[in-house]
C-alpha cells in the first residue's frame, strides 16, 4: 500500500500484497500515464525487493483513494518486468491482456456492435452517431481495430482510454464539468498561446461523389471507395487534424492526485479575466517520496477564439 502526504492511498493487489498479507518491498515511485487517441493507460512501478513480485500477464487491481474521499478502481495486467540487482521496474496496462495481444477476424453491424464487442470496460459519454456501416476486423487485436475506427465515429468527437474506461468527447455538445481559477489551483508550465490559430485542413478529402462510390484524395493518391467508407476516412482525418492543429495548448500541474480525468472539459478563469473552455488530452500522475503530482496537457475547445 502506497500513502502520500496528502492522505491519498494507492493499492495494487495482489501485486503489492494486502494489509493482512503484505509483501516485502521498498517503494520507489509510481507513474500512471493516460493520453487520447488509443493509448492504453500505463502504470510503471519502481520498487526494490529480493523477491519476484508477480508473473508476467498476471492480473491485478489498482485502487486509488483521493484526498477528497473519491475512489478509482481498475483492472490491469503485468506486461513487463526488468531487474537491476534488487531494483525492479514493473509495467502494467489498464486492460486485459487479450485486448492488446489476441488478433480477431469479425464483421460488425455498425459502431455500437463493434465497440461493445471489442471493449469490456466502462464506455463513457458516447454520443449518438447515425453512421451505422458494416465494419470489418481483419486479424487485428481489439485495440488495433478500435483505434482504426473510432476517429471516424462522429465528426468533432474525440476518444481516449482512461483508467475509468473508454471515453468520448463531443466538442460541439459537451458541457464543462467544473470551473477553476487557473493560477490558484494549478501551476502553469506553458502559457496559453496567443498566436494565430492554424486553419483546419483535411488530410483526406472527397473530390468526386457518385451514386455508390466516391473518389477521395488520400495523401498523394486518389482512390475509389464506397461512399460510407469515404465518410469514415474523411471524418477520421478531420478529427485528428481538429485536435492536433489546436492553439491554446498549455500544461498545468498540481501537488495532488487530481480528480480531473482524460477528456474532461473544464472552464478556466485566468488572472486577466479571460474565461475559456479546455479539454484534457494527457494526464500523468507521479508518486515519489510520499509526494503526489498530477500533470495535465489541455487544448482549447475552440482555438479560433484564442486570438
Amino acid at each position: 500500500m502506497i500513502k502520500t502526504n496528502n492522505g491519498e492511498v494507492i493499492s495494487i493487489t495482489p501485486l503489492l500484497g494486502t494489509t493482512s498479507n503484505p509483501k516485502p518491498y521498498s517503494f520507489q515511485s509510481l507513474t500512471i500515464t493516460e493520453s487520447i487517441f488509443g493509448e492504453v493507460p500505463e502504470i510503471v512501478l519502481e520498487i526494490t525487493s529480493d523477491q519476484d513480485m508477480a508473473e508476467l500477464n498476471s492480473v491485478h487491481t489498482i485502487n486509488i483513494k483521493l484526498s477528497n474521499g473519491s475512489k478509482i478502481e481498475a483492472t490491469c495486467y503485468l506486461y513487463d518486468i526488468s531487474y537491476s540487482t534488487l531494483h525492479q521496474t514493473l509495467k502494467l496496462l489498464v486492460c486485459d491482456s487479450e485486448f492488446t495481444k489476441v488478433p480477431y477476424t469479425n464483421t460488425y453491424q455498425g459502431f455500437d456492435s463493434a465497440i461493445s464487442s471489442c471493449y469490456n470496460g466502462e464506455i463513457l459519454n458516447k454520443p449518438f452517431a447515425t453512421n451505422n456501416i458494416k465494419l470489418y476486423q481483419r486479424s487485428e487485436t481489439n485495440l488495433q481495430f478500435l483505434n482504426k475506427i473510432l476517429l471516424g465515429y462522429k465528426k468533432d468527437t474525440l476518444f481516449g482510454f482512461s483508467i475509468s474506461g473508454l471515453k468520448f468527447l463531443d466538442l460541439n455538445e459537451a458541457i464543462p464539468i467544473k470551473s477553476y481559477q487557473l493560477q490558484s489551483e494549478f501551476q502553469i508550465n506553458k502559457p496559453i498561446s496567443t498566436s494565430e490559430p492554424a486553419s483546419f485542413e483535411y488530410d483526406t478529402e472527397v473530390t468526386e461523389r457518385y451514386t455508390n462510390h466516391s473518389k477521395i484524395r488520400y495523401g498523394n493518391h486518389i482512390i475509389d471507395v464506397n461512399n460510407d467508407y469515404a465518410d469514415l476516412l474523411e471524418t477520421s482525418s478531420y478529427n485528428r487534424v481538429r485536435s492536433n492543429k489546436n492553439i491554446g495548448e498549455f500544461s498545468a500541474e498540481t501537488r495532488t492526485i487530481h480528480p480531473l480525468e482524460l477528456l474532461d472539459l473544464v472552464t478556466f478563469n485566468s488572472t486577466d479575466g479571460q474565461v475559456k473552455n479546455y479539454y484534457i488530452v494527457s494526464k500523468v500522475i507521479v508518486v515519489e517520496n510520499a509526494t503526489a503530482n498530477t500533470k495535465y496537457i489541455l487544448y482549447s475547445i475552440n482555438p479560433n477564439e484564442d486570438k
